[in-house]
């Protein structure tokens, strides 16, 4: 009786540790791995809160920069007297005029590589900050961890540039300090808890769920059947797991 109590205890200890110890797993490798860190912030764009926060974090950095009204813009910026005389016709301001373009280009399927390039430059920094190994290229001084999305006025400049537009009479052809907050500073320290934890812990996680395992085993009469008992507590778990997950 008291060997079979030993054994509900342990399946009992591998069915709670091994949905954190796989899940911690998966966590750290995207932590780790630019690749699949890219992969799970591709799409992030599309959602239109981002984009709407991209859109008017550019169109306010322009605004502060340009203090005319739209016709002297327009005057300044284009050489063309027929794109001056629609740009005229717009009903648009300045700071307008620059979200709504750049809410353009970021909807094109050619901002892809524009923000994985960001994101990839961003990882190495962002993993760091999220274990605690604080960084001032990705840290705001108030904690905050900031991504920088400069390439996006870039690509805004070069776009206008198409379309007759110069950008660069009154304002910068490049900036590197355009910066989008994505985790606000309250937030980030309970998700650099967190961070640490699994890094500290995911793979002794699992080998606590395999030495588990193999006590039940070990202790039993019947070993066949124990490995059964087994399989079926990880198979039960990584359900519950699923089932939670979809919750």
């Amino acid at each position: 009786m008291g060997k079979r109590l030993v054994q509900g205890v342990l399946l009992l200890a591998l069915f709670l540790i091994l949905p954190a110890s796989v899940a911690g797993i998966w966590v750290r490798q995207e932590m780790a791995d630019t690749d699949r860190y890219v992969a799970s912030v591709k799409d992030l764009p599309s959602n239109p809160e981002v984009q709407e926060a991209i859109v008017q974090l550019v169109g306010s950095e322009v605004s502060a920069r340009v203090t005319m009204d739209w016709e002297t813009f327009v005057t300044t910026t284009v050489s063309s007297r027929t794109i001056q005389s629609q740009l005229l016709g717009l009903d648009v301001d300045v700071q307008g005029f620059v979200e709504d373009q750049t809410r353009r280009i970021i909807q094109e399927p050619g901002f892809t590589p524009v923000w994985v390039a960001i994101n990839e430059a961003a990882h190495p920094l962002v993993k760091d900050v999220l274990l605690g190994n604080d960084s001032d290229a990705v840290a705001g001084a108030d904690g905050d961890i900031e991504l920088n999305i400069s390439p996006i006025y870039n690509a805004l400049v070069q776009s206008l540039a198409g379309q007759g537009i110069d950008l660069t009479r009154v304002l910068p052809a490049e900036v590197d300090d355009l910066s989008l907050t994505i985790y606000d500073s309250p937030s980030l320290q309970q998700t650099q808890r967190i961070a640490r934890l699994i890094d500290r812990w995911a793979l002794p996680l699992v080998g606590i769920a395999v030495v588990l395992g193999l006590l039940v085993v070990v202790i039993s009469h019947r070993k066949p059947l124990a490995v059964a008992v087994v399989g079926l507590t990880v198979l039960l778990s990584m359900a519950a797991s699923l089932l939670a997950l979809a919750a």
